[in-house]
């Protein structure tokens, strides 16, 4: 039924609109619908119906002022300015066209696709094809930074560089996370800290060692702990400094290090803290400042150690607490000195070991002369920034400017807190107390609370000849194997009485 063949009741309803007929110009067809009219004329009346494409080879770019003809837009451009230019006086340079000739036949074009394609199928060229590794690393870096030296492959990496590093915090937009004060520059640092921080166990995508039951939460963590734990020295990935002989698998370890050693202060960019006057030259050591001293209240998340009372706000530290407290022995993974019997539950305890006694043959500090560190006010020096601090807040602080560490059970009082876990554990615990730990000699039945008790012990009582370690008084030949009877001894013969 057509339009027309409607009855005429039927159009002549007064709640219906005039209907708009359209037709086509070309021929006899009509439609109410715009829409299919124009898909009706691009059918049956458009010009493009009728291209057949008769060969696979590009359309040519002719010349109207000669009989040239080119497939590529850019040869006909450089034939335009060669030839028909109409200023032939500009210093303008023309358009230049790379060539690519294989090397073993006279095959030449102008496209590379095509001379990659005859290189594989060249009888001549079987071999694999090798390009220039500097040249292609060269060309693949085309975006420079304007305010320093580095350069990118991508545009999107330069913005995002200048945004991180040459942009004031106003101008960054921070990507928050909505449910704690984290931010950051990167959508994909959000991302990450969500996925670690905030997911469940159940939810979290794990990454698993095929070696070890070691898993990650990232595929780069996965990558490095392969790299550090199951390589071996040839096929591991080594990070080199190019000013001394450090090295490591750990590409952060690298920038730490010369951030640590070779950077001079002016080019250092110091961390400092908005609630003191700490600063650190790694943004890590200044959130554990904050998380340690900083931070208070419900909100604070605390690591409970589940074998004794100890707690802490770093998770690092409840690893190390666990590692040097509730381990046996054999369990324990011993860092050992290269250079003497030392070693040590700790990786930092075997650098400081190395640091202080055998500085200058460590490949950690390559200096010619060990770096000291002066007290200003009296001759005391030290191999350790640490010691000096010690030392400083032992001997030349004042009792109203110490920062006490008090008993909660006697009156007793210790600058170190080291001092004052030493106290109660020897005073204040009873051997069946949960948490105190015995140190036992090997030779007799003598326990001690504490292990520099148990090492005097063994120096006074079963060690003999040159392994003891003697404690020799500095103004007569008085020599002692504990420390605390010399200490007597210079009270008693070398203290004058007033």
């Amino acid at each position: 039924m057509s339009l027309w063949e409607y009855p005429e009741k039927s159009l002549t309803k007064p709640e219906l609109c005039p209907v708009k007929v359209h037709t086509c110009d070309a021929c006899s067809y009509f439609t109410v619908s715009n829409l299919r009219l124009a898909h009706h004329r691009k059918i049956h009346h458009s010009s493009l119906l009728h291209f057949k494409c008769e060969s696979s080879n590009l359309e040519l770019y002719s010349c109207k002022q000669c009989n040239f003809q080119t497939e590529l837009t850019l040869l006909f451009k450089q034939h335009q300015e060669t030839h028909h230019r109409l200023n032939k006086d500009s210093t303008d340079d023309p358009h230049t066209i790379r060539n690519y000739v294989c090397a073993k036949c006279n095959f030449e074009t102008h496209f590379s696709i095509k001379w990659l394609q005859h290189q594989l199928e060249c009888p001549g060229s079987a071999e694999k094809l090798i390009f220039d590794e500097d040249e292609t690393k060269k060309a693949a870096y085309t975006w420079f930074c304007e305010e320093c030296d580095c350069k990118y492959k991508t545009k999107y990496a330069l913005k995002a560089h200048i945004m991180v590093k040459h942009s004031h915090d106003d101008e960054i937009r921070w990507f928050l996370c909505e449910i704690c004060a984290y931010r950051t520059k990167y959508k994909a640092g959000l991302r990450n800290h969500m996925n670690v921080h905030h997911l469940d166990e159940s939810d979290v995508k794990w990454y698993q060692c095929k070696v070890c039951t070691f898993k990650a939460k990232h595929q780069s963590s996965l990558r490095c702990h392969v790299n550090v734990h199951h390589s071996d020295v040839h096929s591991a990935k080594w990070y080199e400094c190019d000013k001394c002989e450090f090295r490591t698998k750990h590409n952060t370890s690298l920038h730490q290090h010369v951030r640590r050693f070779h950077l001079d202060q002016q080019e250092i960019k110091w961390h400092e803290c908005h609630v003191c006057e700490y600063k650190a030259k790694q943004k890590a050591h200044l959130q554990r400042h904050i998380i340690t001293h900083h931070s208070d209240g419900p909100d604070v998340e605390w690591y409970e150690c589940d074998k004794c009372q100890y707690k802490t706000k770093l998770k690092g530290l409840l690893k190390s607490h666990t590692n040097s407290r509730h381990l046996n022995d054999e369990d324990i993974k011993w860092h050992y000195c290269k250079e003497c019997p030392y070693k040590a539950k700790r990786n930092f305890h075997l650098k400081t070991h190395i640091k202080s006694r055998h500085s200058g043959k460590s490949r950690v500090v390559k200096t010619k002369e060990p770096k000291s560190y002066q007290c200003d006010k009296c001759p005391y020096k030290s191999k350790l920034k640490w010691d000096l601090k010690i030392h400083i807040n032992a001997r030349h602080m004042d009792d109203s400017d110490i920062k006490w560490f008090c008993c909660t059970e006697c009156p007793y009082r210790a600058k170190r807190n080291c001092h004052l876990k030493s106290h109660v554990n020897a005073r204040h615990l009873d051997a069946n107390s949960v948490g105190v730990k015995r140190y036992e000699c090997d030779k007799c039945a003598y326990k001690a609370k504490r292990k520099g008790d148990l090492e005097a012990h063994v120096n006074a009582r079963h060690l003999e000849g040159d392994e003891i370690k003697w404690f020799e008084c500095t103004l007569c030949p008085y020599r002692g194997k504990q420390n605390a009877h010399l200490r007597k001894h210079m009270i008693a013969r070398h203290t004058q009485t007033k």
